[in-house]
């Protein structure tokens, strides 16, 4: 799916005795960062690698020159949303997933 990504990916993971235990990543367009699939493997959840990798994508982000970021999130999802809400993101809106049964 990545290569077919045709602006800038900025990938992070982080590695705890040498192997990889989350991981994120940031496709840079229009002068702003999305960012995506961050995730931390469930037995290491709460330690605050989830937010090292957001703060590590969002750094290298502003070494190029980008300010702003945005990101979207599964509404249930009450830790992430937590953890974005600490970093400063805010909900701009709401939308829904659908599908035909």
């Amino acid at each position: 799916m990545l290569k077919n990504v045709k602006h800038e990916i900025i990938c992070v993971y982080k590695m705890e005795k040498e192997k990889c235990i989350g991981c994120g990543y940031g496709v840079i367009e229009k002068g702003t960062i999305g960012l995506f699939d961050i995730i931390v493997k469930k037995e290491f959840r709460g330690n605050g690698y989830g937010k090292e990798i957001v703060e590590t994508l969002l750094a290298k982000a502003m070494e190029k020159g980008i300010k702003e970021a945005h990101l979207s999130v599964v509404n249930d999802n009450t830790v992430a949303k937590a953890l974005y809400e600490k970093l400063g993101f805010k909900e701009i809106y709401k939308y829904w997933y659908r599908k035909k049964d």
